[in-house]
């Protein structure tokens, strides 16, 4: 489970720990400053994936491809329930 999400400038840093085990990613480029809270996760590859709600009722599905984020809006008005990754490793 992810416990860190910090915005410092341009810098997003991101820490999830599992038992003893602790990882931080950390991306460069203009946070939404409008996140209310997020949801992640990572796929076997260790590639990342967030949903992220905004202020405006707005969820962004976010994901790391290859050297860059893509980027793609959910409903509005959704709800997370639940945010998990297939045996693909895909949400």
């Amino acid at each position: 489970m992810f416990t860190v999400l910090d915005f410092n400038g341009d810098t997003w840093q991101l820490c999830c720990r599992q038992e003893q085990l602790r990882y931080c990613y950390t991306a460069i480029g203009r946070p939404v400053a409008a996140v209310t809270t997020y949801t992640a996760a990572v796929d076997p590859a260790g590639r990342l994936h967030l949903i992220l709600a905004l202020k405006d009722r707005g969820l962004l599905y976010a994901r790391w491809q290859g050297s860059q984020w893509l980027v793609d809006t959910l409903p509005r008005n959704g709800i997370i329930l639940a945010f998990t990754l297939n045996s693909s490793g895909q949400p």
